[in-house]
């Protein structure tokens, strides 16, 4: 009897399979704040000159100033260098005083003296840009836009974006000598440049796009200028 020999087949090898790679997960973005400079504050009464030291002067950034006075003469404030040299004519007004204004915003100078001509109390603080959201000066996160409406007194700052350009009607009830009103966007824009004569004065300007802040200067001799800000 013949006997076939049963054929042996090989069992396949088993496969290899390689080890997942491991990825290392990024190591986390650590960013620190940036943490804007304090304000410098700055008071005293009658005419005085202020030196200021290197760490106020590192605080003096671009961005607006508060002013009060309350005497009855002149009231005068010099801005400096280290050398002496006149940089800036800050206030000129006679009597009271209560405003603010912005301050080193496209010359970019470094102040040392602050020289003041006063016959009262007097305060000066001077506000980094950092501090706008922040302050009673920021109108909201809608910005410069239709449908707004603001109203204030004298000289003042006011902090928003225009998202697109809109129509202003400017209106001040009791302004009787020069009435500016500048958008900064970065660079100053005139927008309104006349002279009230205390009956009321009112005119319509377009406030262009990407203005981050609006100045009101209202130099009257017998009145505040009280004004309303209108936007179409």
């Amino acid at each position: 009897v013949v006997t076939e020999v049963p054929v042996v087949t090989e069992a396949p090898a088993p496969e290899t399979t390689e080890a997942p790679t491991t990825t290392e997960a990024p190591a986390p973005t650590t960013t620190t704040a940036v943490i804007p400079p304090d304000p410098v504050v700055l008071a005293g009464s009658g005419t005085q000159v202020v030196t200021l030291d290197d760490d106020s002067r590192e605080s003096f950034v671009a961005g607006w100033v508060d002013i009060t006075h309350n005497g009855s003469s002149n009231f005068i404030v010099t801005l400096l260098d280290a050398s002496g040299e006149r940089v800036d004519g800050l206030m000129n007004e006679i009597g009271p005083y209560e405003g603010s204004k912005p301050w080193n915003l496209s010359e970019e100078y470094v102040i040392k003296f602050v020289e003041v001509d006063a016959d009262g109390d007097w305060t000066i603080e001077f506000f980094p840009l950092e501090f706008a959201i922040a302050s009673d000066k920021y109108i909201g996160d809608s910005g410069f836009t239709s449908g707004l409406e603001l109203t204030g007194e004298g000289d003042d700052v006011l902090f928003g974006i225009a998202p697109g350009a809109v129509v202003m009607d400017f209106v001040c009830t009791d302004c009787d000598s020069n009435i500016f009103v500048n958008a900064w966007a970065p660079r100053r824009d005139n927008l309104v440049n006349e002279i009230g004569d205390g009956t009321g004065f009112q005119t319509s300007v377009v406030i262009p796009e990407g203005t981050f802040m609006l100045e009101v200067a209202v130099h009257d001799k017998n009145a505040r200028g009280t004004w309303t800000i209108s936007l179409q």
